[in-house]
């Protein structure tokens, strides 16, 4: 019992787990009588107010604790599992296996769904895609996607990332022959690299900057050093690093983007406000001088304005912009947002692009970007566009998400004509298992 209840303890006040309120009129699970091994526990999180009590906010000792509010705890301390020291993963896994049932129930993907093979970690994610693009050649085309990720513990500090990904996107053309299999992650962190809250990662990682993640988002493929400080509300990333492309496009100068110093400041003032200023810069044949901006602000209890402006002043992309600094703006209104673990949730968001040809290059474009990406040539290998688009998703059931986008109206941006393609559809299903 003791040892039962030091584990629950030490989970809680280690990982400072936040508290909870419980419905446990609608509980359909067993109930913790006052003589198990958790009782003592939960006792405990009541007075040190880690959870809220039983309804009235006190904590009464003639009352019973259920499973499902002790599931309910362990589900937030598997949400912050990332941060934990290996010997906090151990707590986290020993109380998977004790209310795993629990945990499943509440539609939270436990141990048995994240295979372990001794100290990795396995989890993957698949996807079905249907692209239509008006007056298209390849109209309409299919894209599958599979990734495999891999997670370790080197030590107390240390950790690897590596992620595998097998991917067929014929929207890119129509003779089937984009069938790409990369190794787009395999990277390690240290935490408290030299100094506390500072980590290092060295290898092949996500370089995610702005917050619309038009740059980047979660596609790998950075190659290099990169160090990230956290001081109170600010912290401050940068890196030297080079990024390869997907091999979508003809290989040229705009395709990979080597020897690339970045740097981005964020601060976040509360809670529902944040923002960030980066800059990004390239050594190679001067392709890239960026310098951005970015925010989110919750404007109401579930609408997010969130918008991204930068500047390219890099000569390649200056030339194609006929001879002026490329420059592109995005915002987006957000409301709500679809949750794989919750079924039935959603969310939609509206947004408005503004992108001179050359404002950014292929290798930097993020998973948002749809058209952008998919219309260069060997000469001019980002056209830019003027857009407004509309995405929605929503969690078909327990780690099955459903996403749409479709854009509209889309100009050219030198001449403010329309485009020949002036309306985009993509439909997708992701799977996490």
């Amino acid at each position: 019992m003791k040892k039962s209840l030091s584990l629950i303890l030490a989970l809680v006040f280690v990982l400072g787990i936040a508290g909870t309120a419980f419905a446990a009129n609608s509980n359909p699970f067993t109930d913790v009588p006052a003589n198990h091994w958790a009782y003592g526990a939960v006792k405990q999180l009541a007075k040190a107010g880690i959870i809220d009590g039983m309804g009235d906010g006190s904590f009464q000792g003639n009352k019973t604790v259920t499973r499902y509010e002790m599931a309910q705890i362990v589900a937030k301390a598997m949400a912050k599992e990332d941060k934990a020291t290996p010997a906090d993963k151990a707590v986290i896994a020993k109380l998977q296996a004790e209310f795993a049932t629990e945990l499943n129930n509440l539609g939270v993907r436990v141990a048995n769904l994240e295979k372990k093979v001794g100290n990795i970690k396995l989890t993957a994610d698949a996807r079905i895609r249907y692209i239509s693009q008006e007056n298209s050649a390849t109209n309409p085309t299919w894209g599958e996607r599979w990734r495999l990720a891999f997670s370790a513990d080197v030590n107390d500090k240390t950790s690897f990332y590596g992620r595998l990904m097998l991917m067929n996107h014929n929207e890119f053309g129509a003779t089937g022959t984009n069938d790409t299999s990369k190794v787009v992650n395999a990277a390690f962190t240290t935490k408290d690299f030299v100094l506390k809250n500072t980590d290092l990662t060295v290898g092949r990682y996500d370089l995610n900057i702005g917050q619309t993640l038009y740059f980047s988002g979660g596609k790998g493929m950075t190659d290099g050093v990169q160090a990230n400080i956290k001081r109170g509300k600010a912290s401050l990333m940068g890196g030297y690093a080079g990024i390869s492309g997907f091999s979508l496009y003809t290989t040229n100068i705009f395709d990979d983007v080597d020897n690339i110093g970045y740097t981005q400041f964020n601060y976040a003032f509360n809670k529902n406000f944040k923002i960030d200023a980066n800059y990004i810069k390239s050594q190679r044949c001067n392709q890239l001088d960026i310098i951005g901006a970015g925010l989110s602000l919750k404007v109401l209890p579930n609408i997010v304005l969130v918008g991204d402006y930068w500047k390219n002043s890099g000569d390649y992309f200056k030339a194609a912009n006929g001879n002026s600094d490329p420059t592109a703006y995005v915002a987006r209104l957000a409301y709500k947002g679809a949750n794989v673990a919750t079924p039935g949730s959603w969310g939609m968001a509206a947004e408005y692009l503004n992108a001179d040809v050359g404002s950014i290059s292929t290798s930097l474009t993020g998973a948002n970007v749809s058209v952008l990406s998919g219309k260069g040539t060997t000469s001019n290998p980002f056209q830019g566009v003027k857009a407004w688009d509309f995405q929605v998703s929503y969690a078909m059931a327990n780690n099955i998400l459903l996403e749409g986008f479709y854009e509209f109206n889309m100009k050219d941006p030198l001449t403010g004509a329309a485009l020949a393609s002036d309306k985009y559809t993509r439909l997708q299903v992701n799977y996490m298992f």
